[in-house]
């Protein structure tokens, strides 16, 4: 049986968005016409500054109405939680930890950094989303 819905992926462009690398990888996903769920995003960040999270947001083509600004570590947990966000990018192992350690329901946290697969060279964070994915789409 298969998961039913969207899936919903959500990141914190703070250290993230800067990022050649990783805003490839959330267009390519943006382009999949090939999904199995459709996925629906998210921006979900501590960052203060709105409008520089707007025009990220814009950049993105995420809609300002998937932008959710959390005031610390422990609020971020529970707007996601409350959204219903399945799968986190993060650029901050504290926040990555936090999620894994408190989560109630089932958000997978990904630690977005710089460590790549020494076979293939594939971006690490990439090859962990790729399982996490595969283990929604068989929900």
């Amino acid at each position: 049986m298969s998961r039913k819905g969207l899936i919903k992926i959500s990141f914190d462009p703070t250290n993230v968005w800067n990022r050649e690398d990783f805003r490839l990888f959330l267009k390519s996903l943006m382009d999949d016409d090939k999904v199995v769920i459709p996925f629906e995003f998210f921006i979900v960040t501590e960052e203060t500054n709105t409008v520089l999270v707007e025009a990220w947001a814009e950049e993105a083509g995420i809609d300002v109405d998937n932008i959710i600004y959390s005031i610390s570590q422990a609020n971020k947990l529970v707007d996601l939680e409350l959204e219903g966000i399945d799968i986190h990018f993060d650029s901050e192992q504290s926040n990555i930890k936090y999620i894994e350690d408190n989560t109630v329901t089932t958000v997978k946290p990904i630690l977005v950094n710089y460590l790549r697969n020494t076979y293939d060279q594939e971006m690490k964070y990439i090859q962990v989303f790729k399982r996490v994915l595969s283990d929604l789409n068989n929900e």
